[in-house]
């Protein structure tokens, strides 16, 4: 006999399974350390361990005066800084670059909104900066005009060394010659996190301009293994909600319109499962977004009569929505409808077509979640706009199943693995616009 996956669930819900700011970390080594941060910090509550840091030390450029500001765990910093003619030390904002002084190999770590927009504000003279993006720079891209800049520093360790790395723009070499004299090394490069110093000029204002996203927007087909790739073209493409065209023949599209490490990325064409969801940007800055096409099979639904939703719950009448394949289907009961809605179910082909399923792990369900299966629920009005249950007054009792097992899995081996295996639960969840919903628990029959 067939098996099937069986749950009890409202319209809404597409998917079987089983069984929050940004975070950035700082890996101290033992004594001094140069470093920036993308998030405001807070000194005193993140570097107060007297057991763990040592000092912590700033830049500070006034309009009349340069000077350190200074903060000194389990220490009067205020007599200290005082008698040396510092100030005393208590916020870092994001691009400005710090040293720390840390007992040992230290790790911290610090919430907070990142700042991404790229700028380097420098003014005459010695400047102490950090970036404020999530990539990194090429020193000599961004350094070069020798009319600003005079020299650019950064602190190296690498094992129980440090020293400097430097570059010279008005140098030939860049400053490579000068460094080996002095022991020092070339300066080519600059991460997120660390910080630099810049001798500047001239007063000048920076933007680093991001490297372009580059997308390719693909139809999966095929299953599992078997899995290949046709490219879209003519998908239009909505960054952080802004349209930033078409896909090109090849299923391209690149733009430059965006900041943070994450964006919002919206993919429609028609005939297609939409794709809508923030995503983290890789280094590279090339995604990779995968589209399914919808089902062609769909079900009218008729709305209720009025005078009997007035009286109480209709008597039950079985409606069965069935995707082309008849792998999966919903089956609906005691149904209350305000308008005729078409409703189509399309079985998932592959797990990376599940938008959002990255966030699942939101929902605590263990440490171990197997994804078996699911599929995209449509429902547009008699105009073929998309319409929520809300919107067309839609309640019911209804019953999604499935014999389309995603992956490697049978039936029969789902229902081998409850049986052989204690504490093991089958889930029902739901993808709605504030996030993924636990809505039910599942069944093999």
């Amino acid at each position: 006999m067939l098996k099937r996956l069986f749950m009890l669930v409202n319209l809404s819900l597409l998917l079987f399974i089983t069984s929050t700011g940004n975070t950035e970390t700082f890996n101290l080594l033992n004594g001094w350390n140069l470093l920036s941060s993308r998030v405001e910090i807070d000194v005193s509550s993140v570097f107060g361990d007297k057991d763990k840091f040592i000092s912590i030390w700033k830049w500070v450029i006034n309009e009349n005066n340069k000077t350190w500001a200074v903060y000194l765990p389990g220490m009067n910093t205020q007599a200290y800084a005082d008698a040396k003619g510092f100030s005393v030390l208590t916020t870092i904002s994001p691009g400005e670059g710090f040293w720390i002084n840390s007992y040992g190999s230290n790790l911290v770590e610090i919430q907070g909104e990142e700042v991404d927009d790229g700028k380097i504000v420098l003014t005459e003279g010695w400047n102490l900066k950090g970036l404020r993006s999530g990539d990194s720079i090429t020193v000599s891209e961004v350094f070069s005009d020798t009319d600003k800049f005079i020299s650019v520093w950064k602190w190296v360790v690498e094992g129980p060394t440090s020293t400097w790395a430097v570059f010279i723009p008005s140098h030939e070499d860049k400053g490579a010659q000068y460094a080996q004299t002095k022991g020092f090394k070339p300066l080519s490069t600059i991460e997120p996190g660390e910080g630099f110093w810049v001798n500047a000029g001239t007063a000048t204002d920076l933007t680093v301009e991001l490297p372009p996203i580059v997308g390719k927007v693909s139809e999966v087909l095929g299953k599992g293994d078997k899995n290949s790739y046709k490219p879209l073209a003519g998908a239009t493409v909505y960054i952080n909600g802004k349209d930033i065209g078409k896909t090109d023949s090849l299923g391209k599209f690149e733009t430059e319109e965006y900041s943070g490490d994450s964006v919002t990325i919206k993919v429609e064409l028609s005939g297609y499962i939409t794709f809508d969801e923030t995503v983290p940007l890789p280094e590279s800055k090339q995604i990779y977004i995968f589209l399914q096409k919808e089902d062609t099979k769909s079900t009218t639904l008729e709305k209720t009569s009025l005078s009997k939703i007035a009286f109480g719950p209709q008597k039950p009448t079985p409606k069965v929505i069935t995707s082309s394949d008849g792998s999966t289907s919903l089956h609906i009961t005691n149904m209350k409808l305000e308008k005729d809605i078409t409703v189509s179910v399309t079985p998932y082909k592959a797990l990376n077509l599940i938008v959002g399923i990255k966030k699942l792990n939101e929902l605590n369900l263990g440490k171990s979640l197997t994804i078996l299966g699911g599929g995209f629920v449509n429902m547009v009005d008699s105009e073929g706009n998309p319409i929520t249950n809300e919107q067309c007054g839609f309640s019911g009792q209804v019953t999604p199943s499935t014999n389309k097992i995603l992956g490697k899995w049978t039936i029969e081996q789902v229902e081998k693995k409850l049986s052989d295996e204690e504490g093991i639960q089958l889930y029902l969840v739901s993808k709605q616009k504030d996030g993924w919903k636990k809505v039910g628990k599942a069944e093999v029959k």
